[in-house]
């Protein structure tokens, strides 16, 4: 019987996969991580620049508490490597009360929780928010403690850490199969075959292929990405929060400046992704029209035109909440997938929990209500 080399082997070093590794490894297990492409990469998800993070979630109250774990080991992440990640910018959310759920769920979550939240009037919103060009109806909601996250030092950090503390980090090394085995796991890639006692998948847009029973409950989709010239107006030392609008024709959000663009994008999946290894990358100018409309219509001191574009996946369940848990029949492996386009800012946390899983076989986040079986009927 062949013994495992590693504790734990994870697949897929994006958001997930890359945290996971670096929380395995801060516990002191030995750890192999496994990407097809190179690290902090452009093929998936978590790239793009930035990602909005927030605690007032709307999406659902229960969201919360992971929130707020996620921010303290963001914190500690930024300790540890001596980088700045999180800009607590502010965040400030546009809509018409009486017509917008997420305004709604937005005062759900700060009140269940007490995270505090500014409400702006219309004269308010002029003063703090002048680029907003929106009618007398509209209200803005402010939380102090959204901002951003800059997504690729994200992923490049946690590999970084996962390296430092002795973890094997393996880029453009695709997995073409795994197994359950009698001592662990057995992992067969274009380069070799590893085995573990543990297994983690966290291979985003590629889960349902390499976990067929979570093919079912997950749809991958394009998702667009913006870039447009500023004139200085955007700016966070001017005291600018990011930003996002609930408006008749989507939720959008952007965020502040930096390097003389603003980056808007519509939160909302795309066409459908056949074969994510195969997908043009490429931005179709008809993905571009809603959110170029848009900042005509919403925004003032943006040029209309974008200056780039870039597409990222969003992979969705169908309640768009996210899926963690065990394997199916096979103990000692667990899987992380689903984040809908707005799990990037959890990825602390998810890694957390997956290796205390790992480890423990249990964790303290209260995550139950992620589990797959509310999807099985």
């Amino acid at each position: 019987m062949k013994r495992p080399s590693f504790d734990c082997i994870v697949l897929g070093l994006g958001a997930m996969g890359s945290s996971t590794a670096y929380q395995l490894a801060l516990k002191g297990k030995k750890v192999l991580g496994l990407e097809q492409f190179t690290c902090a990469h452009d093929r998936g998800s978590s790239h793009g620049e930035t990602r909005l993070i927030r605690k007032a979630y709307f999406e659902h109250p229960d969201y919360v508490p992971l929130l707020e774990r996620s921010y303290q080991l963001w914190k500690e992440l930024e300790l540890r490597s001596r980088k700045k990640l999180l800009h607590e910018t502010g965040l400030v959310i546009f809509g018409e009360e009486k017509k917008s759920q997420i305004l709604q769920g937005v005062r759900l979550s700060s009140s269940r929780y007490g995270i505090p939240i500014e409400e702006w009037d219309y004269k308010t919103i002029q003063k703090r928010f002048p680029q907003a060009n929106v009618s007398s109806s509209f209200i803005g909601l402010y939380e102090k403690s959204g901002g951003y996250l800059e997504v690729e030092n994200c992923v490049q950090t946690f590999c970084e850490q996962a390296g430092h503390l002795g973890s094997e980090l393996h880029f453009e090394e695709p997995v073409n199969s795994w197994k359950k085995t009698e001592s662990g796991f057995e992992v067969m890639t274009s380069k070799g075959t590893y085995h573990a006692q543990q297994l983690v998948i966290t291979t985003g847009s590629w889960n349902g292929i390499l976990l067929k029973e979570a093919n079912p409950f997950l749809k991958v989709h394009r998702a667009p990405l913006f870039w447009f010239e500023s004139q200085g107006k955007f700016k966070k030392e001017k005291g600018v929060p990011c930003f996002a609008f609930d408006v008749p024709e989507g939720f959008f959000y952007g965020f502040t400046e930096s390097g003389g663009e603003v980056k808007i994008a519509l939160h909302q999946p795309l066409e459908l992704v056949k074969d994510p290894s195969r997908e043009d990358r490429s931005v179709k100018p008809e993905e571009a029209k809603p959110v170029t409309d848009f900042v005509v219509e919403y925004l003032k001191d943006l040029n209309p035109e974008p200056t780039r574009g870039a597409i990222c996946f969003y992979t969705l369940s169908p309640d768009t909440h996210f899926i963690l848990d065990a394997i199916p029949d096979c103990p000692g492996g667990f899987w992380a997938g689903g984040f809908s386009g707005h799990g990037f800012k959890f990825a602390s946390l998810i890694g957390e929990v997956l290796s205390d899983w790992v480890i423990d076989g249990k964790t303290r986040s209260p995550v139950q209500f992620l589990a797959m079986r509310r999807l099985q009927g």
